[in-house]
């Protein structure tokens, strides 16, 4: 049991003489230093603990007294609750039994607007497809958006969300089934988490914006002759100018074509994301495009190899297609590996064929043609 001293209150001057007596004051009841509750002779007996917070690191608890109103609570430290395991036990229990009904609550009322999101989507579909069969849908195309807001915004972006809500919300299919996504990304940074949104939750919507922008386009045999007279091409601001100082430009496709380069040499000799992006490499990328490239971020490079993912997914599934239609059993083997915080997978495809080949001495027999692409 706590040992304390009862509080000890300022004598008020007795000087007939003053004009008035100093105003009383309550010395805390708990001793700045821990170790001066020992020396008083005064017992007081924790009632409860009513409360927890932490000073600089250190737990302290909220002790309420028995015989004490609520005012005189107190904040103690461990070094003076000696004895009180059982009065902390039981308050830490009931602590755990709140937050775990607290956080219970916010999980229900998560859900609970998730369902509400997915019936109003749900009913929407509805009216949608019953106008559409009784052709009001070729009445009224295009219909405007609910909220002013939203009118403009007119990029196949927002083809995904629904924008007859204040918060534009993803109404593509939910990636883990049943129902439709629901998700309403931030609009404090523009589009960029709406982008994002779609990079993480839905890669292959993601892939075909970018496609249908002319980004993540593979580095063809056009796209090359292209950048390279672009990259000779001099500077006509420096001709106008009299001068070679002033910085060229590159058209958006030839700087998708060097950022697609980049990203297949940071992929090739296995760099980090952010290997284009350093100044040596942005000094001499400047330097050997006369000013028209200098790298590009990692976030760029992400982006380009999740299109050459994207990509090579095609290749291998054409490939099998090819293989099956000439009769050939296709087989592979990969090797799985993380790099950069990104999952990279390694497949090589081949498949053997068995046909009938006729020896010297006009005998037929079966034999293996092994294809390896």
């Amino acid at each position: 049991m706590p040992k304390r001293g009862r509080p000890r209150q300022t004598q008020a001057a007795t000087d007939s003489t003053a004009e008035a007596p100093a105003p009383a004051r309550r010395v805390s009841r708990t001793p700045q230093d821990p170790f001066q509750a020992t020396a008083d002779d005064a017992v007081y007996k924790v009632d409860r603990i009513v409360g927890i917070r932490f000073v600089k690191g250190v737990r302290q608890y909220l002790v309420a007294w028995e015989g004490y109103a609520e005012k005189d609570q107190t904040w103690e430290p461990m070094e003076n609750l000696g004895g009180c395991a059982k009065e902390i036990r039981e308050y830490e229990l009931e602590r755990e039994r709140l937050e775990a009904e607290a956080k219970h609550k916010v999980l229900e009322s998560r859900e609970a607007a998730k369902r509400k999101a997915d019936e109003e989507a749900a009913a929407r579909a509805q009216e949608a497809a019953a106008a559409a069969a009784e052709g009001g849908a070729e009445e009224n195309p295009e219909q405007p958006s609910a909220l002013r807001g939203h009118r403009q915004k007119k990029h196949p972006l927002w083809e995904c969300f629904d924008l007859q809500q204040e918060k534009p919300c993803c109404k593509l299919p939910n990636p883990a089934g049943g129902g439709i996504c629901g998700a309403t990304p931030s609009t404090k940074a523009g589009t960029s988490n709406f982008w994002a949104h779609l990079w993480t939750h839905h890669r292959a919507k993601w892939y075909e914006l970018k496609r249908a922008a002319g980004q993540l386009n593979a580095a063809g045999k056009a796209e090359l002759e292209h950048l390279s007279k672009m990259l000779q091409q001099p500077s006509l601001a420096g001709q106008a100018h009299g001068g070679t100082h002033l910085k060229g430009t590159l058209t958006g496709a030839a700087k998708q074509t060097m950022d697609r380069l980049t990203a297949e040499w940071i992929v090739d000799e296995d760099q980090p994301f952010s290997a284009a992006a350093t100044p040596g490499f942005k000094r001499m990328m400047f330097t050997a495009t006369g000013g028209k490239y200098d790298g590009c971020c990692a976030k760029t490079v992400k982006a380009n190899i999740s299109g050459m993912a994207k990509e090579g997914k095609q290749e291998v599934i054409e490939f099998h297609k090819e293989l099956l239609d000439r009769g050939v059993k296709p087989s592979a083997s990969g090797d799985l590996w993380s790099k950069n915080r990104t999952a990279l997978f390694g497949l090589i495809s081949h498949g053997i064929q068995r046909r009938e080949s006729t020896e010297s001495d006009g005998t037929s027999r079966n034999c293996s043609i092994y294809i390896y692409i």
